[in-house]
């Protein structure tokens, strides 16, 4: 049981994986003054990124995830660009020569990470060729997604324990974004994420918790470690 904030009343039972990267695009640095020299990298990275988005984004909208999630759109695989963007002059009187631009995707458990990689790679290979943009593609790290089944014990139980501590059935759900819990399940671990939270505060100024939450959480712990025990 991994402690990070879902609220007494929802348990986690997976994740969606990520591959994260930048895009380099190049072109040719010369004084702003003459931008007719050279070639504005900035300007065609914005061109490669129309390009990608518009080839990708239906390979993102046919997969469905089969895993229960929260809202709708978080059931397809997503990937978001330009999180960091930045010409490397640095400087408004320069044409910049080169521009990098970052990319976060989203992988749901029936993905394999490794695929999704190549596929990203063929994917800005295709746009780069269409627009004529000369580039350079880095990973910087790749995680699988993580699931446990709905039927494995450590679930039924923290499903049993939370609806007798709360009064309620709890909510079932991945996450989209990720935890520790891939470690565990490449291990072959049964793995949840249950923790005292607030809804809508993760990562805010003054994120805070309540007293009894994490009273509930004791609670729910106990619980579970109980049932394990005497089962």
């Amino acid at each position: 049981v991994i402690a990070e904030p879902s609220t007494s009343n929802k348990l986690i039972i997976g994740h969606k994986g990520l591959v994260r990267g930048v895009v380099s695009v190049y072109g040719k640095q010369v004084h702003a003054s003459a931008p007719w020299l050279g070639e504005n990298a900035f300007l065609k990275a914005s061109e490669l990124a129309l390009k990608f988005m518009e080839i990708y984004s239906p390979i993102l909208r046919s997969r469905v995830t089969k895993a229960p999630v929260e809202v709708s759109e978080a059931a397809h695989p997503t990937i978001n660009l330009g999180g960091y963007a930045e010409s490397l002059s640095r400087k408004d009187n320069t044409v910049p020569g080169e521009f990098v631009f970052s990319f976060d995707r989203r992988v749901i458990p029936e993905e394999d990470v490794d695929r999704v990689v190549e596929e990203l790679k063929a994917s800005f290979e295709k746009a780069s060729k269409a627009v004529g943009a000369r580039y350079g593609v880095k990973i910087l790290s790749a995680v699988p997604p993580s699931l446990t089944p709905q039927e494995s014990l450590i679930i039924n139980i923290a499903r049993t324990c939370a609806e007798k501590k709360t009064g309620k059935k709890p909510g079932i759900f991945i996450s989209i974004g990720r935890n520790d819990s891939v470690y565990y399940r490449l291990k072959g671990s049964e793995v949840i994420t249950l923790g005292p939270g607030v809804e809508g505060v993760a990562h805010i100024p003054d994120e805070y918790n309540s007293i009894g939450e994490i009273e509930r959480a004791i609670d729910l712990y106990l619980c579970i470690a109980r049932s394990l025990d005497s089962g």
